[in-house]
């Protein structure tokens, strides 16, 4: 007995201004940064962002969960990471975003 065919129904929105509004409020710096780094977007919603630190092998060395609304500063603490390159990693269930950092070493005087 052939079976019935099915009716499906997709309702899809569109993420791409919030995505954009996201994108041009993050600042991330100083790039390259030494000791510290420094993160800041607009959250205008109540949503868990979370905040990850990658090195070149894929390996998490800083992470942060933020639930905050508004603009959202944080700061990742470096002193202990040897310089290179690295991933910052920020997701949330609205949207996602890389930027590559890169970690120099301090300045000696």
């Amino acid at each position: 007995m052939p079976a019935e065919p099915v009716t499906l129904t997709a309702h899809f929105q569109d993420f791409t201004g919030i995505i954009e509004a996201h994108e041009r409020s993050l600042r991330v710096f100083p790039n390259p940064a030494t000791n510290l780094l420094r993160i800041e977007f607009n959250n205008p919603y109540v949503h868990e962002v979370s905040i990850q630190l990658m090195n070149i092998q894929g390996q998490i060395v800083a992470h942060k969960i933020v639930a905050e609304q508004g603009m959202i500063k944080q700061r990742f603490d470096l002193s202990g990471l040897p310089p290179g390159i690295y991933m910052l990693i920020i997701r949330s269930d609205l949207w996602n975003t890389a930027r590559k950092v890169v970690m120099s070493c301090a300045e000696t005087y």
